[in-house]
């Protein structure tokens, strides 16, 4: 399930053709509220005031987000790992020859912060920096 939030919902985030890409920027962990959905969402903090709404959904809000691989509008894939103890987050490059998972943040950390994207509340919990 990879659906993308407000700003990115037509197009969605596609992969890096760049096999060098590498992550530059904090991705974040939470949820997405609406009037009818609540999702387990993800996106890349690029300093952008909507980062938030370049969001992309990993689960429903009642399936654990960890262990999913997700593609976000940085064009890499990122999977949480930990939930329920220590977190962290694995990366990868899709046009890459490396095809394995490799650590992005050994240290997420709680960050509680409340976003609006239309009619859409972002409650974040977890930013993954560099």
């Amino acid at each position: 399930m990879s659906e993308t939030g407000t700003s990115m919902e037509s197009a969605g985030p596609r992969p890096t053709t760049n096999p060098k890409a590498t992550p530059q920027f904090p991705v974040w962990f939470g949820d997405a509220e609406g009037s009818n959905f609540k999702r387990k969402i993800a996106f890349v903090e690029t300093g952008a005031p909507d980062s938030a709404c370049q969001y992309t959904t990993i689960s429903e809000l009642d399936i654990n987000p960890c262990g999913i691989p997700v593609l976000l509008a940085d064009g890499l894939e990122y999977v949480w790992n930990g939930c329920g103890g220590a977190t962290w987050v694995d990366w990868r490059n899709p046009a890459s020859a490396v095809a394995k998972f490799q650590t992005l943040s050994s240290s997420c950390l709680f960050a509680p912060q409340t976003w609006k994207c239309g009619d859409s509340t972002i409650k974040l919990g977890f930013r993954c920096a560099l």
